[in-house]
């Protein structure tokens, strides 16, 4: 697996910013992706925009590559699953334009899991749909109310503050934004966390 990675940066450094070149790009640098797809799809060569745009999504693809091989690796997994295109694709898009260290964390731990032969297969659409809403403070808090989930806990959002080191308002946006993401729901005044925000914490797990 590193040859590929060893060949996707040699791609990236050999290409300038044309489209002519955006599609060459996505075929040399596409070794690793078409363990994704199976194939490099004519797809991919949109996810790469143009100009300023495209150079930085091109980086952010060519991280989540290089990481999600890692994971993979690590795992001793040569032969990965291929991820549908319909599924790929939409992730992939999502993922691009994510610099922060916390989401793509995130992002990477879903592909890495959706090509994983030995996971699970929990890649869907409103996962997808559902993380590409989320911002780094809802990340976090929807962690931490998995690991509390079925204790008895009548002092969550306390603990939540603490934990986190945030104050009540952004505490009260997040809560308020995984309830209307349908991740959590309110029993009692206590936040609990609902069946999608459970798959999304399994699928997106180290």
């Amino acid at each position: 697996m590193n040859d590929s990675i060893t060949a996707q940066a040699e791609a990236t450094k050999a290409v300038a910013g044309t489209t002519g070149k955006a599609i060459e790009l996505a075929g040399k640098a596409g070794n690793f992706w078409a363990k994704v797809f199976g194939e490099v799809p004519q797809d991919l060569v949109g996810l790469l925009g143009g100009d300023y745009l495209r150079h930085a999504r091109h980086r952010n693809l060519e991280r989540l590559g290089r990481e999600t091989d890692r994971i993979l690796s690590s795992r001793g997994i040569t032969s990965p699953k291929e991820v549908s295109a319909s599924l790929a694709i939409p992730l992939l898009t999502a993922a691009e334009d994510e610099n922060n260290d916390e989401l793509r964390k995130l992002w990477t731990n879903l592909l890495a899991n959706a090509m994983d032969p030995g996971r699970p297969d929990l890649l869907r659409h409103k996962l997808i749909d559902t993380l590409k809403q989320f911002n780094p403070l809802d990340a976090m808090i929807l962690r931490e109310l998995g690991k509390i989930q079925g204790a008895y806990h009548t002092q969550v959002e306390n603990h939540l503050m603490r934990i986190l080191e945030i104050d009540h308002n952004s505490l009260v946006v997040s809560l308020e934004v995984l309830e209307d993401l349908k991740c959590i729901y309110y029993s009692a005044s206590v936040p609990n966390i609902r069946a999608l925000g459970t798959e999304l914490l399994r699928a997106c797990s180290a």
